[in-house]
């Protein structure tokens, strides 16, 4: 059906087509929530010699909570569905501040949990454990944990869902004009489809198109709403500040003129002789 509607609107012109994608894609069930995960640990006292200190010290991380997005739906989604999830979990990726946080944040978050199984294996081998050395990597890892947070809370844009919402129906107008079914794309840049088969289909092709370029778009707006920073060079020559036109600019605008006369002036002595005269 999606391939149906993208030909009905390059072919015919049928404004119909895109509304009747919009209407379907909007009107969608399938959504997006956040969801708790807890990263446990069964902290046994006999494992770490029934130290109480080091029991105290762990005991508040058997539980840690780190939150989740999650699409949910019961039966098997359309294709207008699978971009419906896509647009849904890039909402939550660009703008919720509990979910899609970063590698580090999770890693520095659930570090108790490795310590305690580093702390029991020492143990079992009849090593001896500093706790207070032990106290001040947990520490840290937490301090580090929230500066991760906040750094890619940082990153995220505040935006409604209904803004987001205008900015994909622009996006989507722009997707349906640029559309390059997969032979006219194979014809115009020698790509070959190589994953042909019975479960294959166009709509396949259409909806990595929709997702990849949507992902491409909504970064670039992302972009787009950082201040741009002024870049500001010394002059190589007579050291003045300057705001450079290029990065390969070395000089101001006043030296790079007289740089350049010099450089032609010297052009014309070497090839002078080359040049004829003209008759009076």
């Amino acid at each position: 059906m999606l391939n149906e509607l993208l030909e009905d609107y390059q072919e015919f012109n049928e404004d119909e087509a895109l509304d009747e994608f919009l209407r379907l894609l909007w009107n969608s069930k399938y959504g997006c929530r956040t969801y708790k995960k807890f990263y446990t640990f069964n902290l046994q006292p006999s494992a770490l010699n029934n130290n109480q200190e080091l029991i105290d010290l762990f005991e508040p991380y058997q539980k840690i909570e780190i939150k989740h997005a999650k699409s949910y739906y019961k039966d098997k989604p359309s294709s207008i569905d699978m971009i419906r999830v896509h647009i849904n979990n890039m909402y939550m990726y660009l703008t919720n501040e509990d979910v899609y946080l970063s590698k580090e944040y999770f890693n520095a978050k659930i570090q108790p949990k490795k310590l305690y199984y580093e702390a029991t294996q020492k143990l079992k081998n009849g090593e001896t454990i500093d706790v207070d050395e032990l106290k001040d990597r947990i520490h840290k890892s937490q301090i580090q944990a929230e500066e991760f947070r906040q750094r890619d809370v940082d990153k995220k844009i505040s935006i409604s869902f209904r803004e987001y919402k205008s900015i994909i129906n622009n996006y989507i107008l722009r997707l349906f004009n640029n559309y390059k079914p997969p032979h006219e794309y194979e014809k115009l840049y020698g790509w070959e489809i190589t994953s042909y088969h019975n479960a294959w289909h166009e709509d396949n092709f259409i909806v990595k198109y929709f997702c990849k370029s949507l992902t491409g778009y909504m970064m670039n707006y992302m972009k787009s709403l950082k201040p741009k920073i002024e870049i500001i060079k010394k002059c190589n020559q007579c050291e003045v500040s300057y705001k450079p036109n290029s990065n390969r600019q070395k000089y101001c605008n006043v030296c790079s003129a007289e740089t350049e006369r010099k450089r032609q002036l010297i052009k014309w002595h070497k090839n002078k002789n080359k040049y004829k005269k003209l008759p009076n």
